[in-house]
């Protein structure tokens, strides 16, 4: 019987897909991390929050935590 497996998702994917919603104006940099979920599958973001959690991001943490370079941006 076939096994399901997760998508692991690497951090610098997850970071790629945040600048995108950013930089498409679907997100605001300062969103937190957690209004990441609706852009992933329902299934795999259990992986993708603790796979941040491991690299010392939290939910609430603000995107720009997470793509770096905040005061960089501009005003969005």
């Amino acid at each position: 019987m076939p096994t399901l497996q997760a998508t692991h998702y690497a951090v610098e994917a997850i970071q790629e897909e945040a600048r995108r919603l950013i930089q498409q104006g679907v997100l605001r940099r300062s969103a937190a991390i957690a209004h990441l979920q609706p852009f992933f599958p329902q299934r795999e973001w259990q992986a993708i929050a603790q796979e941040l959690e491991l690299q010392d991001y939290c939910p609430s943490d603000p995107l720009c935590d997470l793509i770096g370079n905040c005061e960089e941006w501009g005003e969005d």
